[in-house]
């Protein structure tokens, strides 16, 4: 999947706030803002693709998605 952004000029205002802040390049702001929504995103469409399961499938799956995130995050 493939996730990029267009900063508007008040996002673009924010992020040189957050970095001056927070001592943290814009670009690791940026990656660490998509990478939440990457994680967001593939919660949403696990959650999308569980609609016809049962509400105790979905959460038996959902149980483990800490742990994927982990594997995932561990893996970068």
């Amino acid at each position: 999947m493939t996730t990029s952004l267009i900063l508007t000029d008040s996002n673009a205002r924010f992020v040189d706030l957050e970095a001056k802040n927070k001592a943290m390049t814009k670009t690791r702001i940026i990656n660490h803002a998509i990478d939440l929504y990457r994680k967001y995103k593939l919660k949403k469409d696990m959650i999308e693709g569980f609609k016809s399961q049962t509400a105790e499938d979905v959460a038996e799956a959902m149980s483990d998605f800490e742990d994927y995130l982990r594997i995932v995050d561990s893996e970068e």
